[in-house]
């Protein structure tokens, strides 16, 4: 039997732990007033399940960090695994493990969600002027809220922008977590071509222009 264990941050964890949220970039934008930079976060969903976070999740030999916590879901902050102070996905490999972890437990599920960030933002504008799909940054708790507030139409655009501008030092770019991810999801990929071109996916493949039925 499959044991999904949940351990919340006592207040002394928490005042030491800097809580940061992994956000990939998606898309830029030019929406109302402000230009934006669209960014993806993983989140786990929980089958039946009101909690408050921040804590731990642990499942087989993997541990997760949690942030977040908003009733039946939660941000997924990173990897206790080797645990060091920054909790990040540090290879492809960590991050495959976690994934097929939780799509193992019919209680959680993996999702994704999105918020904005202004392109304004110190960190985004300083990587010679040009904002990467693909590369990932770290994102303090606190402006990841304010994010999500916008985001769920839940505060205005002028709120949201003052408050990120006012806090720049809370987003860096993450190098080791953009490779990461980046292999990652070449080598998701080439699995897929790889499946593709199996005789199991024969019959479901498109006959090419031109070839006898």
């Amino acid at each position: 039997m499959q044991f999904i264990t949940f351990t919340p941050m006592t207040t002394e964890e928490q005042k030491n732990h800097k809580s940061t949220i992994p956000v990939r970039i998606d898309s830029v934008k030019q929406i109302g007033e402000f230009q934006r930079t669209r960014c993806i976060y993983y989140r786990v969903e929980f089958d039946d399940m009101l909690l408050q976070g921040p804590f731990s999740l642990s499942m087989q030999d993997t541990n997760l960090r949690i942030e977040f916590a908003n009733w039946n879901w939660a941000v997924l902050s990173g990897s206790m695994n080797d645990f060091d102070e920054k909790n990040l996905f540090d290879s492809s490999q960590a991050i495959n493990q976690i994934f097929q972890t939780i799509e193992e437990f019919d209680e959680i599920f993996l999702d994704l969600g999105h918020i904005w960030l202004p392109n304004d933002m110190p960190a985004l504008v300083s990587q010679n002027n040009k904002i990467c799909i693909g590369d990932v940054y770290r994102l303090s708790a606190r402006v990841f809220y304010r994010c999500y507030l916008l985001a769920s139409e839940r505060i205005k655009e002028n709120e949201w922008y003052e408050y990120c501008m006012s806090h720049p030092e809370d987003l860096w770019l993450s190098e080791q977590e953009t490779t990461a991810f980046r292999n990652w999801r070449n080598e998701e990929i080439e699995k897929t071509k790889t499946r593709y071109r199996s005789k199991d996916y024969a019959n479901l493949r498109l006959p090419k222009k031109g070839a006898k039925e």
